[in-house]
């Protein structure tokens, strides 16, 4: 997590977009994970994980992603699981629940 609870609007907007490219990303691997676990991952999947995980290292307090991307359909698969899971924890500690807006809304 960031070290700053304070997020601006840029921040939020950016983690939004890459929530949904992540998600993109993941809903169209999953299938094909499960179907060809040990397959390698192309080279234009594997420069868009790179940069996505690089960015969720950013949201998670990290310098720089933990590692590279998996070479295998299910290890990225797992990889980008786990990044969801980094994005939404961030989500929840900086935002709250708006009785006005009846909705969440980022802190």
């Amino acid at each position: 997590m960031r070290k700053t609870s304070f997020l601006n609007a840029r921040q939020a907007q950016a983690h939004e977009a890459l929530f949904v490219r992540l998600c993109a990303l993941l809903d169209q691997l999953k299938p094909l994970g499960a179907k060809h676990p040990e397959a390698p991952v192309s080279p234009v999947v594997t420069r868009l994980a790179t940069e996505m995980l690089g960015a969720v290292a950013w949201f998670a307090g990290q310098r720089r992603a933990r590692a590279a991307p998996a070479a295998d359909l299910a290890g990225l698969v797992m990889q980008l699981t786990e990044a969801r899971a980094q994005l939404e924890h961030f989500e929840a500690q900086h935002s709250a629940w708006h009785k006005d807006q009846n909705a969440h809304v980022w802190l």
